[in-house]
């Protein structure tokens, strides 16, 4: 958060409260897998999500990912 724009910030958390959680929020970290991810992203444009959005949000959870992994929480990027 501090090396990003209050706007962009907000964007971020936007995705995550609106997108992320409410779709994957219930998957734990270590059991989320390629085929969850594009399962979301499947769903995200069956509920009418413009490919815009999805590429956002999608980008958002890669950077949370990326995280993540250089934090030792997972071997890898799913």
């Amino acid at each position: 958060k501090p090396s990003v724009e209050p706007t962009t910030a907000a964007q971020y958390r936007q995705h995550v409260e609106l997108h992320l959680v409410p779709d994957l929020g219930g998957v734990r970290l270590a059991d989320l897998d390629a085929a969850q991810v594009a399962g979301f992203v499947a769903r995200m444009g069956k509920k009418g999500a413009s490919a815009a959005m999805v590429r956002k949000v999608v980008r958002t959870l890669r950077q949370a990912l990326g995280a993540a992994v250089a934090a030792d929480l997972i071997p890898k990027d799913p």
